[in-house]
């Protein structure tokens, strides 16, 4: 039986993102990304539900998520979920879902510029973009 475990998210992120040291010198970066959804009741009244997800990004993205991802800014992310489980102190049995940074493209406009957020993912490679396409300077948009 086939299987497949793939996460697509985009949201704002709830806290600035947190860096640590992880396995073989690779850092690692936690932050919480906010999901909301917008709906109509049974009623026709206009509805929003948020969730709230914990995210994991290692390496190379990890170092690029913590220079220059802060806390509200959009981010479109794509993963794996991973199951963390622990007792705590009183004994208890916990667990909890964290979603493994695969690829992520910064949606919102960077400071200072009204141009589109720029990308980046694992390999340099930018969501949806196949790795023989030509590359732009965002720079040479006249607007």
């Amino acid at each position: 039986m086939a299987s497949l475990n793939q996460v697509f998210l985009m949201g704002n992120v709830t806290r600035d993102p947190q860096t640590r040291a992880g396995a073989n010198n690779q850092n690692v970066v936690n932050f919480g990304l906010a999901v909301n959804r917008h709906f109509k009741d049974g009623d026709g009244n206009a509805r929003e539900d948020t969730c709230f997800v914990d995210c994991a990004a290692f390496g190379r993205q990890a170092d690029v998520l913590a220079k220059y991802l802060r806390k509200g800014k959009p981010l479109l992310v794509q993963g794996r979920l991973k199951l963390d489980a622990w007792d705590d102190p009183a004994g208890a049995r916990r667990t909890r879902h964290t979603v493994i940074v695969e690829h992520f493209q910064f949606t919102g406009s960077r400071e200072g510029s009204g141009a589109d957020g720029f990308q980046s993912s694992a390999g340099g490679r930018e969501l949806n973009r196949p790795a023989d396409a030509p590359k732009f300077d965002q720079s040479e948009i006249p607007f």
